[in-house]
Protein backbone atom coordinates (compact mmCIF):
# COMPACT_ATOMS: atom_id res chain seq x y z
CA UNK A 1 0.00 0.00 0.00
CA UNK A 2 1.35 3.42 -1.01
CA UNK A 3 1.78 6.01 1.87
CA UNK A 4 -1.00 8.21 -0.57
CA UNK A 5 -3.36 4.99 0.17
CA UNK A 6 -2.28 5.06 3.93
CA UNK A 7 -3.18 8.36 3.99
CA UNK A 8 -6.85 8.26 2.00
CA UNK A 9 -7.96 4.93 4.09
CA UNK A 10 -6.50 6.57 7.63
CA UNK A 11 -8.78 9.69 6.66
CA UNK A 12 -12.05 6.96 5.81
CA UNK A 13 -11.36 5.55 8.93
CA UNK A 14 -11.96 8.46 10.87
CA UNK A 15 -14.73 9.94 9.13
CA UNK A 16 -16.62 7.03 9.18
CA UNK A 17 -17.33 6.78 12.97
CA UNK A 18 -18.07 10.43 13.16
CA UNK A 19 -20.99 9.69 10.37
CA UNK A 20 -22.41 6.83 12.14
CA UNK A 21 -23.09 8.35 15.57
CA UNK A 22 -26.11 8.04 17.07
CA UNK A 23 -26.24 10.31 19.65
CA UNK A 24 -24.48 13.94 19.42
CA UNK A 25 -23.68 15.49 22.97
CA UNK A 26 -22.46 19.13 21.39
CA UNK A 27 -24.01 19.70 17.89
CA UNK A 28 -21.74 22.84 17.00
CA UNK A 29 -17.83 20.97 18.17
CA UNK A 30 -19.28 17.90 16.53
CA UNK A 31 -20.13 19.07 13.41
CA UNK A 32 -16.57 21.41 12.94
CA UNK A 33 -15.00 17.95 13.47
CA UNK A 34 -17.16 16.50 10.83
CA UNK A 35 -16.63 19.45 8.35
CA UNK A 36 -12.94 18.78 8.93
CA UNK A 37 -12.45 14.96 8.20
CA UNK A 38 -15.06 15.48 5.52
CA UNK A 39 -12.37 17.96 4.06
CA UNK A 40 -9.44 16.15 4.89
CA UNK A 41 -10.73 12.79 3.20
CA UNK A 42 -11.88 14.29 -0.03
CA UNK A 43 -8.29 16.16 -0.11
CA UNK A 44 -6.84 12.43 -0.08
CA UNK A 45 -8.89 11.21 -2.38
CA UNK A 46 -8.66 14.10 -4.90
CA UNK A 47 -4.90 13.83 -4.47
CA UNK A 48 -4.98 9.97 -5.20
CA UNK A 49 -7.29 10.50 -8.65
CA UNK A 50 -9.59 13.33 -9.52
CA UNK A 51 -11.63 11.50 -11.63
CA UNK A 52 -14.18 11.04 -8.66
CA UNK A 53 -14.76 14.20 -8.37
CA UNK A 54 -17.70 14.77 -9.94
CA UNK A 55 -19.28 11.40 -8.28
CA UNK A 56 -22.77 12.61 -6.78
CA UNK A 57 -22.19 10.61 -3.44
CA UNK A 58 -18.72 12.38 -2.79
CA UNK A 59 -20.76 15.40 -3.77
CA UNK A 60 -23.20 14.75 -1.05
CA UNK A 61 -20.74 14.23 1.66
CA UNK A 62 -20.19 18.17 1.84
CA UNK A 63 -23.89 18.52 2.45
CA UNK A 64 -24.01 15.53 5.63
CA UNK A 65 -23.06 18.24 8.23
CA UNK A 66 -26.34 20.63 7.03
CA UNK A 67 -28.57 17.41 6.87
CA UNK A 68 -27.46 16.29 10.45
CA UNK A 69 -27.63 19.59 11.48
CA UNK A 70 -31.49 19.69 10.26
CA UNK A 71 -32.60 16.02 11.03
CA UNK A 72 -30.27 14.36 13.45
CA UNK A 73 -27.95 12.00 13.53
CA UNK A 74 -27.81 10.54 10.02
CA UNK A 75 -28.12 6.52 11.19
CA UNK A 76 -31.04 7.48 12.01
CA UNK A 77 -32.32 8.77 8.81
CA UNK A 78 -30.40 6.94 6.62
CA UNK A 79 -32.74 4.96 3.46
CA UNK A 80 -30.26 1.98 2.85
CA UNK A 81 -32.47 -0.41 5.58
CA UNK A 82 -35.49 0.69 3.72
CA UNK A 83 -34.00 0.50 -0.09
CA UNK A 84 -33.72 -3.34 0.62
CA UNK A 85 -37.71 -4.10 1.18
CA UNK A 86 -36.96 -2.91 -2.93
CA UNK A 87 -36.16 -6.68 -3.46
CA UNK A 88 -39.67 -7.69 -2.06
CA UNK A 89 -41.10 -5.57 -4.98
CA UNK A 90 -39.24 -6.21 -7.63
CA UNK A 91 -39.96 -10.01 -6.86
CA UNK A 92 -43.86 -9.66 -7.03
CA UNK A 93 -43.11 -7.49 -9.74
CA UNK A 94 -41.35 -10.05 -11.79
CA UNK A 95 -43.34 -13.25 -10.88
CA UNK A 96 -46.51 -11.69 -12.69
CA UNK A 97 -47.80 -11.22 -16.07
CA UNK A 98 -46.49 -7.38 -16.83
CA UNK A 99 -50.02 -6.49 -17.42
CA UNK A 100 -51.13 -4.64 -14.23
CA UNK A 101 -47.94 -5.06 -11.94
CA UNK A 102 -49.61 -2.49 -9.45
CA UNK A 103 -52.62 -5.17 -8.96
CA UNK A 104 -50.38 -7.66 -8.84
CA UNK A 105 -48.11 -6.26 -6.31
CA UNK A 106 -50.88 -5.74 -4.28
CA UNK A 107 -52.29 -8.89 -4.30
CA UNK A 108 -48.64 -9.93 -3.69
CA UNK A 109 -49.10 -8.32 -0.44
CA UNK A 110 -52.48 -8.72 0.07
CA UNK A 111 -51.74 -12.73 0.13
CA UNK A 112 -49.01 -12.05 2.59
CA UNK A 113 -50.84 -10.58 4.96
CA UNK A 114 -54.16 -13.27 4.46
CA UNK A 115 -50.78 -16.17 5.21
CA UNK A 116 -49.49 -13.90 8.24
CA UNK A 117 -53.08 -13.76 9.56
CA UNK A 118 -53.50 -17.16 9.57
CA UNK A 119 -49.96 -18.04 10.62
CA UNK A 120 -50.91 -15.71 13.85
CA UNK A 121 -54.12 -17.87 14.70
CA UNK A 122 -56.87 -15.86 12.86
CA UNK A 123 -60.25 -16.90 11.48
CA UNK A 124 -61.58 -16.33 8.07
CA UNK A 125 -65.22 -17.20 7.30
CA UNK A 126 -65.67 -19.86 4.82
CA UNK A 127 -69.02 -19.39 2.51
CA UNK A 128 -69.27 -23.23 1.72
CA UNK A 129 -69.00 -24.32 5.45
CA UNK A 130 -70.75 -21.47 6.71
CA UNK A 131 -68.69 -20.85 9.86
CA UNK A 132 -65.09 -19.67 10.46
CA UNK A 133 -62.12 -21.91 9.28
CA UNK A 134 -58.39 -21.25 10.84
CA UNK A 135 -55.09 -23.47 9.97
CA UNK A 136 -54.49 -25.84 12.42
CA UNK A 137 -53.05 -25.88 15.55
CA UNK A 138 -50.40 -27.55 14.77
CA UNK A 139 -49.28 -24.34 12.07
CA UNK A 140 -50.09 -22.12 15.15
CA UNK A 141 -47.73 -23.83 17.12
CA UNK A 142 -45.37 -24.35 14.43
CA UNK A 143 -45.18 -20.23 14.52
CA UNK A 144 -45.18 -19.74 18.69
CA UNK A 145 -42.35 -22.42 18.97
CA UNK A 146 -40.11 -21.23 16.13
CA UNK A 147 -38.95 -17.52 16.64
CA UNK A 148 -36.56 -18.09 13.81
CA UNK A 149 -39.84 -18.53 11.14
CA UNK A 150 -41.55 -15.59 13.26
CA UNK A 151 -38.95 -13.09 12.13
CA UNK A 152 -39.59 -12.41 8.77
CA UNK A 153 -43.29 -12.31 8.59
CA UNK A 154 -42.37 -9.78 11.68
CA UNK A 155 -44.28 -12.02 14.53
CA UNK A 156 -42.78 -12.12 18.10
CA UNK A 157 -45.03 -13.94 19.69
CA UNK A 158 -44.04 -12.43 23.03
CA UNK A 159 -45.54 -9.34 21.81
CA UNK A 160 -48.39 -10.90 20.38
CA UNK A 161 -49.83 -11.79 24.38
CA UNK A 162 -49.54 -9.15 26.44
CA UNK A 163 -52.24 -9.22 28.06
CA UNK A 164 -54.32 -12.64 29.05
CA UNK A 165 -57.90 -12.18 26.75
CA UNK A 166 -60.42 -13.74 25.30
CA UNK A 167 -62.54 -12.58 22.03
CA UNK A 168 -65.58 -14.23 21.03
CA UNK A 169 -67.51 -12.86 17.62
CA UNK A 170 -71.09 -13.14 17.64
CA UNK A 171 -73.23 -15.00 14.97
CA UNK A 172 -75.26 -11.67 13.64
CA UNK A 173 -73.88 -9.54 11.03
CA UNK A 174 -75.56 -6.31 9.75
CA UNK A 175 -75.49 -5.05 6.32
CA UNK A 176 -74.84 -1.49 5.82
CA UNK A 177 -75.77 0.37 2.65
CA UNK A 178 -72.88 2.72 1.35
CA UNK A 179 -73.41 6.28 1.98
CA UNK A 180 -72.15 9.35 -0.45
CA UNK A 181 -70.69 9.10 -3.83
CA UNK A 182 -69.50 5.71 -3.25
CA UNK A 183 -73.39 4.27 -3.35
CA UNK A 184 -73.16 5.46 -7.37
CA UNK A 185 -69.84 4.27 -8.09
CA UNK A 186 -70.01 0.55 -6.80
CA UNK A 187 -73.45 0.24 -5.78
CA UNK A 188 -73.54 -3.50 -6.20
CA UNK A 189 -71.51 -3.72 -3.22
CA UNK A 190 -72.52 -3.79 0.62
CA UNK A 191 -70.85 -4.46 3.87
CA UNK A 192 -71.27 -6.81 6.59
CA UNK A 193 -70.76 -5.37 10.21
CA UNK A 194 -69.62 -7.96 12.76
CA UNK A 195 -70.15 -6.99 16.67
CA UNK A 196 -67.20 -9.12 18.45
CA UNK A 197 -66.46 -8.76 22.05
CA UNK A 198 -63.68 -8.74 23.78
CA UNK A 199 -62.31 -8.88 27.01
CA UNK A 200 -59.60 -9.34 30.37
CA UNK A 201 -59.66 -12.20 31.99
Amino acid sequence: MTDDKRELWSALCQLAPLIFQTHIEDMETYLAELTSQIRTFMFYLIKGTAQWVNKPKFHMLFHLPESIRRFGPASLFATERFEGYNSVLRNASIHSNRQSPSKDIGVTFANFQNLRHLFSGGSFWDPKENSYRNAADSVSAMFENHPSLQNPWDMIQSALQILPSSSRLSEIAVSQPMEGFLSQEVWHVFFLVFRGIKWQK
